[in-house]
C-alpha cells in the first residue's frame, strides 16, 4: 500500500487532565482525574520547514526543555518514525501549555504522554485511539492508573490482563465531595519514591490493602462518606514514603479530629490529596491554613474539581 507523503496544513489542540494516583490503599490501581491540565497544540505547515520546534506556556514550565529531551517531542518523533512519516517533523510546531505541577505526584508526565501519542496518531491521519495511548504510556511508566485517568476521566481502576495489556474502568466521582491538594515546594521523583519501598510485604499487610481498596471503590460508587473515611488507609507504600514527604504525617495529625474524609499521598508525592464533603470544605481548608501558619509550611494549596471528561479536543 502506498503512503501519501503530501504535507497538508492543519492544526489541533487537545486538553488532558492531571491525576492523583493510588488514593491511599489502591497502589498502582486507583487514580482520580483532576481539573489541572496539559494542553498540546500541534500545527503542521508545509510552508514552514525549520521544525520540529517546541514552545512552552502555562503556570508550570520550569524544567521543561524545548529540545529532543522534551517528553512530548520525543514521543511524537518516535511515533512518526515508527509509522515511516518522519518527513512531517520538519513542518511541525508543538506548543505545550502546562498547568500541572511537575514532579509532584499529579500525573504531569502521564498527561503529556497521552497528549503526545494521541496527537501523533492524528498527525499521520490515523483515527486516534485512547486505548493505544494508555497502553503506550503505561508501558513507558510501568503502571497504568495515571495515564488511564488522564485519558478517560473520572476515578479509574486498572489491572494487567493475562495477556499483558492494561484493563481500566472509569467510575464517576461523587459531586458531593471536594478536593484539596497540598503541593510542597519540592519534587519527589517516582524512581526515588519506589526505591524506598520494601521488596516484599506480609500477607496481612496485603490483605488489609486489598480490603481497603475494594471498600474505597465501593464508597465512591455508593457515595458513602463514612465508608470512605473508614477505609482510605494504606499499609504498603505511605508508611515508607513519609520520610520523603514529612507533610503527610503532619497533615494527617492536624486533620485527624476534623471532618476530612481522607488525607493521602498523591501518587509518589510530594503532593497530598485531602478529600472532604463539600459542606465541610471551608472548615477543612481553614484547618490546613492553620497548620501552615503554625509550621511555617510553604506549600501551595490547590482546589481542583474532579475531571470526568479525560482527553478532549479544544476549539480556539
Amino acid at each position: 500500500m502506498s503512503i501519501n507523503r503530501t504535507i497538508v496544513k492543519k492544526r489541533l489542540k487537545v486538553r488532558v487532565p492531571g491525576s492523583s494516583g493510588n488514593l491511599g490503599p489502591g497502589f498502582d490501581t486507583l487514580a482520580l482525574s483532576l481539573k489541572v491540565f496539559c494542553r498540546l497544540t500541534l500545527e503542521v505547515d508545509p510552508a514552514f520547514s525549520e521544525g520540529p520546534v517546541v514552545s512552552l506556556g502555562g503556570t508550570y514550565t520550569q524544567g521543561l526543555s524545548k529540545d529532543s529531551n522534551n517528553l512530548v517531542l520525543k514521543l511524537v518523533l518516535e511515533f512518526l518514525e515508527a509509522r515511516e512519516r518522519s518527513d512531517i517533523a520538519k513542518h511541525l510546531k508543538l506548543h505545550i501549555e502546562n498547568d500541572i505541577p511537575l514532579a509532584r505526584g499529579l500525573g504531569s508526565s502521564s498527561a503529556a504522554g497521552i497528549a503526545a501519542i494521541w496527537g501523533a496518531q492524528w498527525l499521520v491521519d490515523e483515527d486516534p485511539d485512547l486505548d493505544l495511548c494508555i497502553q503506550a504510556i503505561s508501558q513507558l511508566e510501568g503502571h497504568a492508573e495515571n495515564s488511564a485517568a488522564s485519558a478517560a476521566g473520572g476515578m479509574v481502576t486498572v489491572s494487567r490482563s493475562r495477556i499483558g495489556s492494561w484493563e481500566y474502568l472509569s467510575t464517576p466521582w461523587p459531586e458531593s465531595w471536594s478536593l484539596i491538594v497540598v503541593v510542597p515546594p519540592y519534587e519527589v521523583s517516582t524512581p526515588v519514591a519506589r526505591k524506598v519501598l520494601p521488596r516484599s510485604i506480609g500477607v496481612s499487610q496485603a490483605v488489609v490493602n486489598i480490603q481497603n481498596t475494594a471498600m474505597v471503590l465501593s464508597a465512591v460508587m455508593s457515595e458513602d462518606s463514612y465508608l470512605l473515611k473508614t477505609s482510605i488507609f494504606d499499609t504498603i507504600h505511605e508508611p515508607f514514603r513519609e520520610a520523603l514527604v514529612p507533610e503527610l504525617p503532619q497533615l494527617k495529625m492536624a486533620l485527624r479530629n476534623g471532618p476530612a474524609l481522607g488525607v493521602v499521598l498523591s501518587g509518589a508525592g510530594s503532593s497530598i490529596l485531602v478529600i472532604t464533603e463539600k459542606h465541610h470544605a471551608e472548615e477543612v481548608l481553614s484547618s490546613i491554613e492553620k497548620w501552615q501558619a503554625n509550621t511555617g509550611d510553604q506549600s501551595v494549596i490547590l482546589k481542583p474539581e474532579a475531571d470526568h471528561d479525560g482527553l478532549v479536543i479544544e476549539i480556539d
